[in-house]
């Protein structure tokens, strides 16, 4: 996935780093719901940072109590208070089919596989 965004980050001076643990256990998921979580997130830390050159990374490890974390973070200048929650919060079903990689997907479906949102 990193690949078919390096161009996109490129001609916006965004870096794309990872931080990736070797070391991980085999985890079991649907590979294509994490494929859309995480390119969702990626999308939205390059849209975040376009104007103004950053650095996008993507890190990999396994928490103190045991669980895999990976962990999607930008350089951007983030959202103010409170955004997080109401962009994610899940209320009546839209009017129309939300597309693919909207937010809403991707909060529905990283809090399935129990996700987290903010610094880590």
């Amino acid at each position: 996935m990193i690949g078919l965004l390096r161009d996109k980050a490129n001609r916006s001076s965004i870096s794309i780093r990872t931080e990736l643990d070797p070391e991980l256990p085999l985890i079991t998921a649907d590979r294509v719901q994490l494929q859309q979580v995480l390119m969702n997130l990626m999308l939205n830390g390059i849209e975040a940072m376009k104007d103004a050159s950053g650095e996008l990374t993507i890190t990999s490890k396994r928490t103190e109590d045991g669980p895999v974390l990976i962990s999607v973070r930008d350089s951007g200048m983030g959202l103010p208070v409170g955004e997080v929650e109401r962009i994610l919060r899940r209320s009546s079903p839209p009017k129309r089919r939300a597309p693919a990689w909207d937010c809403r997907s991707a909060g529905g479906l990283s809090s399935r596989m129990g996700a987290a949102y903010g610094p880590h």
